[in-house]
């Protein structure tokens, strides 16, 4: 796995379905000839990416949160 496989550009972008939807979205997605991909689900208290690798979510968080308010203590 890259960075590529979840980055998003102007030809990429990872959206969120609510449960329920993802036939719709495959649909819209067929209609307009643009490719689709299961990536996961949400839900729960960890990230995971089946076979690389697993971090709560308050780990994230933590980290999201730090690094500018840091600068300014």
């Amino acid at each position: 796995m890259c960075s590529s496989d979840l980055s998003e550009s102007a030809g990429r972008v990872i959206a969120a379905v609510r449960p329920g939807g993802e036939d719709e979205m495959r649909a819209l997605c067929s209609a307009a000839q643009v490719p689709v991909a299961d990536l996961g689900q949400t839900g729960g208290d960890t990230l995971t990416v089946s076979g690389h690798f697993a971090i709560p979510l308050a780990e994230l968080a933590a980290v999201h949160r730090g690094p500018l308010p840091a600068l300014f203590d």
